[in-house]
């Protein structure tokens, strides 16, 4: 790989280097593969996962939450629909809206979601 070993990213450092500023390990998984699915950071510190793929049959149908201070993810109530390549945005008051993407199998959506923590 010119300029790097493989495995590194191009213009990071690698882990322990004195000039990094942070070191990436690995957590607990999902409940369920995901991608592309969205995290939203919520006001309380936790992440909202939802959607995306879960496998190569379909759009996974559900989110949970990752817990920063347990490092755990705990899974919330099935959405009514598949969605994945949607978006997952925090206005102020705290909600998440999730909006759009696509189902299982079908175009565009229209359908929008309200998450409230």
């Amino acid at each position: 790989m010119p300029g790097g070993r493989a495995g590194e990213l191009a213009g990071v450092p690698p882990a322990g280097d004195a000039t990094s500023e942070g070191v990436l390990t690995t957590t607990t998984s999902m409940s369920a593969p995901r991608a592309p699915h969205t995290a939203t950071a919520l006001p309380d510190g936790r992440i909202l996962v939802a959607g995306g793929f879960s496998d190569e049959e379909g759009a996974a149908r559900g989110a949970e939450i990752y817990e920063p201070g347990t490092e755990r993810f705990s899974p919330l109530p099935p959405m009514k629909t598949l969605c994945h390549s949607h978006t997952a945005t925090l206005p102020p008051g705290g909600k998440v809206l999730i909006a759009g993407g696509y189902g299982q199998g079908r175009g565009p959506r229209t359908t929008a979601w309200l998450y409230r923590p």
